[in-house]
């Protein structure tokens, strides 16, 4: 399992905004070498799934919405990406022919739990103060 470049950088950007009051995408970009066409998307996620807000005006810029303790990895990797399952058929069941029958089902959802769970209970509070 591989995590998307769009998971890292989001996190990467958003760790950006907990060490700032207000932090402009140019900035941002420049600080994490996130190419701006591509952070701008991600920003554009972010906010629409109310993690971060945006100032306009000549110093205007993004902030977090909500104190880092309160935002998890999970919530970033929802916001850019959506679920993340370690395979398919925990969320789509008609992607396998064998998944009534499947023998290693049981192990994924254990997998995919241990997973999820690592990803709600770290926050940005947590990255930032490498509180692992």
């Amino acid at each position: 399992m591989k995590l998307t470049t769009m998971c890292r950088y989001a996190v990467s950007a958003m760790i950006d905004l907990v060490s700032s009051n207000i932090m402009s995408a140019v900035e941002i970009s420049k600080r994490q070498q996130i190419p701006l066409p591509y952070l701008e998307q991600l920003l554009l996620k972010l906010k629409k799934n109310g993690l971060i807000k945006s100032i306009k005006g000549r110093n205007g810029g993004y902030l977090l919405s909500k104190q880092p303790s309160e935002i998890s990895v999970n919530d970033i990797f929802q916001a850019v990406q959506g679920r993340l399952t370690i395979v398919d058929c925990l969320v789509f069941s008609d992607v396998c022919s064998k998944n009534a029958k499947c023998k290693t089902k049981a192990f994924w959802e254990k997998l995919n739990g241990r997973i999820e769970n690592t990803l709600k209970s770290t926050t940005l509070l947590d990255l930032k103060e490498e509180k692992l």
